[in-house]
């Protein structure tokens, strides 16, 4: 399976693919990790709440933390859940969207909006949860 596909189930997120990376982007040009979720989430119908990332990392963490108390904890990815990881060891301070149940979009400081795999050595060992919007 190639990591770029047109869609994800009725989900397009090709235009979104290469956008840089700016601390509280909501788009169109700029994202952070947040503005993208909030996205992808609108592009399934969801209107996720307003959170402004803050450069700290435990700060980041706390908004995370808080965020889930809109959102349910899943055992596994699902397409279209959110994806935490830790950055820092320790401090859950970054978010991806899961296209399906092995390929998630994302984007970092310094990067731009990509696709990669769950399961890479890069990424397996520094997930901290998976979720679901609530409501």
């Amino acid at each position: 399976m190639d990591l770029i596909q047109q869609t994800s189930g009725s989900l397009n997120y090709v235009d979104l693919l290469d956008k840089e990376f700016a601390y509280g982007g909501r788009g169109p040009e700029f994202y952070d990790c947040y503005g993208l979720i909030m996205e992808l989430h609108k592009r399934i119908g969801i209107e996720l709440p307003e959170y402004k990332s803050e450069k700290e990392p435990n700060l980041i963490q706390l908004r995370i933390i808080e965020g889930r108390k809109l959102f349910k904890q899943l055992e596994k990815p699902e397409p279209h859940s959110v994806v935490t990881f830790f950055i820092k060891p320790y401090i859950t301070s970054h978010l991806g969207f899961m296209l399906d149940e092995r390929r998630f979009i994302h984007i970092m400081i310094k990067s731009r909006v990509t696709v990669e795999k769950i399961d890479s050595d890069i990424w397996k060992d520094r997930i901290t949860g998976y979720f679901k919007w609530k409501r």
